[in-house]
């Protein structure tokens, strides 16, 4: 059943409405998830027009609202619709500076600080055998990450939808956290079968799952939406029989809507926003790229170092502090990258509108149900 736009939009009381001439049935309508406030014309448009609900929904911008409400033609646009504004993204980085620095500062301890200091303070200050230094040392590994595991889930299948995908059913999961899952089973195996100081340098090598679990599948959704290919279900909020993604969208889509508390709100913005613009759509391609290269860089660079250097122990220190060292540069690049990108898509929306106020998207992408129930 249909959720009410009350579920998705912060401001309900901002989005116009015309008068009703018909009943309209709510459990019938399309999800709303029009942004507030609507565009001057569109809105006056609304008003004088007695074919349309009393409600402004999704249909508004993509469809007719059924054979017995058609749209006029004034506002029959592609996609989101020519002539209005870009689609804007609810949720910004800038006011979470500190969470950010909090989380990530914790992720670092535990995931890089903890494990390679520990292993050398047991080493050289306890005199510990590298057997029982290491069963401590990786004992601690990974408890924030198991913990963040754990409240993902969570949030994704307790009773209230806030952090689901849209369009999913109720113990539905987002890609992330299948993708989380097969992390950590990957890494727990490699951890308990590499586990001796014989394997030391196999051992460095544990963090490296990710990126080499990662990059091929960056590669595989680039060649994938590249060729228009359909996905056979959903990904996230992006819906079956859609144009696969680049999978940095569903990543990014899935990491801000639950660990960053976007919540169903950002998940519709942003499955709009891609929708809207092609600017922005490339800007998902390339950095899935980005990412997909990089992963393979920083494996590559972490097997060379652990197989190639002398000692064992400068090998685990690098070879483990690697891929975290490499993502740090990689999301320092990304973001000014991205800013200045955003900023180019958001001069070429407005320059390409009548009067340089609004924009019409260059080649809508064609999304099997744009904006899905909820």
């Amino acid at each position: 059943m249909s959720s009410s736009y009350k579920d998705h939009v912060p401001n309900p009381g901002a989005i116009a409405k015309t008068p009703s001439t018909s009943p309209v049935d709510p459990s019938s309508s399309d999800t709303t998830l029009v942004e507030s406030p609507l565009p001057v014309h569109v809105y006056d448009t609304l008003q004088r027009s007695p074919s349309l609900s009393s409600r402004v929904t999704v249909s508004t911008f993509l469809q007719a609202d059924g054979p017995s409400h058609p749209l006029p033609a004034a506002i029959r646009f592609p996609a989101i619709g020519a002539r209005c504004p870009l689609p804007p993204i609810p949720y910004s980085l800038r006011t979470r500076k500190l969470a950010i620095t909090i989380v990530w500062t914790v992720v670092v301890l535990d995931s890089v600080v903890l494990p390679i200091g520990l292993f050398f303070v047991l080493k050289y200050g306890a005199r510990w055998s590298d057997i029982k230094n290491l069963a401590v040392s990786n004992g601690v590994f990974g408890f924030i990450a198991f913990l963040q595991y754990a409240l993902r889930l969570w949030r994704l299948l307790r009773p209230s939808p806030t952090y689901r995908p849209l369009d999913v059913s109720r113990w539905a999961l987002d890609f992330y956290q299948y993708q989380f899952t097969l992390g950590f089973i990957l890494v727990t195996l490699m951890i308990s079968f590499t586990t001796g100081p014989e394997n030391l340098r196999l051992i460095a090598l544990v963090p490296n799952i990710l990126p080499a679990m990662c990059g091929p599948q960056f590669f595989v959704s680039c060649a994938c939406y590249r060729a228009g290919l359909r996905i056979p279900f959903n990904f996230s909020s992006m819906p079956r029989g859609s144009i696969a993604p680049p999978a940095v969208f569903t990543v990014i889509e899935d990491v801000i809507a639950v660990d960053g508390g976007g919540g169903r709100v950002f998940r519709a913005a942003w499955l709009r926003r891609y929708e809207a613009s092609e600017m922005f759509r490339e800007m998902m391609y390339r950095l899935t790229l980005f990412w997909g290269v990089g992963c393979f860089l920083s494996v590559g660079a972490a097997c060379a170092i652990v197989f190639s250097v002398e000692s064992k122990y400068v090998a685990f220190g690098v070879g483990w502090a690697a891929p975290f060292v490499w993502a740090a540069v990689w999301a320092a690049l990304t973001t000014v990258w991205v800013q200045r990108m955003m900023r180019e898509e958001e001069d070429e929306w407005e320059e390409r509108g009548p009067g340089g106020r609004t924009g019409v998207p260059k080649a809508p992408l064609e999304i099997s149900s744009p904006l899905p129930r909820t």
